[in-house]
């Protein structure tokens, strides 16, 4: 139950991601997609995959300076901005960048709800939850 309540996407549970891209953007592409993240838009149908409507999402860039230090901790040299979604859908990060015309070359879960990543897990490793994490996801 509660894996499904924090992946369904109906269920809005946000979701944080450091994100790097392929090709580098503008100040004003960048504001372009911070506009066009904050409000939500709708994304075409790719192959065999229906087209859907995102919902409004908070994009914020490495370099800012109201970024939250535990997102430039978490985030790492290959991450150009933190993105926290509501949702959840199949590959809409990686979709959402590419209606806007970049691809995703680097993407990094950093938190869900209101746990963050522990950073020292190496990539592909596990850990068992504590009570407390567990606790922290149920509330949130």
């Amino acid at each position: 139950k509660l894996t499904h309540r924090l992946l369904a996407p109906k269920t809005h549970i946000p979701k944080t991601y450091a994100v790097g891209l392929k090709n580098k953007i503008s100040d004003e592409e960048k504001r372009s997609y911070t506009e066009k993240f904050s409000k939500g838009f709708w994304i075409e149908r790719e192959q065999n995959e229906n087209g859907f409507e995102c919902q409004p999402s908070v994009l914020k860039w490495i370099e800012d300076s109201d970024i939250d230090q535990i997102d430039k901790i978490n985030a790492t040299e290959q991450s150009d901005c933190i993105l926290t979604i509501f949702e959840g859908k199949f590959h809409q990060v990686k979709r959402m960048f590419a209606a806007c015309g970049n691809e995703v070359i680097y993407l990094k879960r950093i938190s869900m709800g209101n746990l963050k990543l522990d950073n020292s897990i190496a990539v592909g490793s596990y850990k068992q939850l504590s009570e407390e994490e567990i606790q922290i996801l149920r509330n949130s």
